[in-house]
């Protein structure tokens, strides 16, 4: 991602996340589908709900992938394993993304790999 002076930006920029409620507001194409017409497609391509945009040079693994819920309030554990690929880390921070969703709630929580080690 770019900010207006296409600079990179990162998790830690400051505003990333943000967005334009002006633009929210007039969208352009909308398709009209509901939350099943979703829902079936993403069956039909075998998605779960744990999904995981890898960092750049790390392998991510979540077990287990997919939590099951029977009340309101209840805790439930996931372990994320993290390794370096077979070339090794860029220098600096790499950053991803592990996204839980029910097709209806969504949670994101920010990965992030540091190292001092060039490849």
């Amino acid at each position: 991602m770019l900010d207006r002076s296409s600079v990179m930006v990162t998790p830690f920029s400051y505003g990333v996340g943000h967005i334009r409620a002006a633009r929210a507001s007039d969208p352009g194409l909308v398709y009209d589908l509901i939350p099943t017409d979703y829902l079936d497609f993403l069956c039909a391509i075998g998605y779960n709900h744990a999904h995981i945009r890898e960092p750049q040079g790390v392998s991510v693994l979540v077990e287990p992938k997919t939590l099951r819920f029977d009340k309101i309030g209840e805790e439930k554990n996931f372990k994320l394993t993290i390794k370096a690929k077979r070339n090794g880390l860029p220098k600096g921070y790499v950053f991803g993304e592990l996204h839980w969703s029910d097709g209806h709630h969504q949670v994101r929580s920010p990965i992030v790999v540091g190292s001092s080690v060039a490849k």
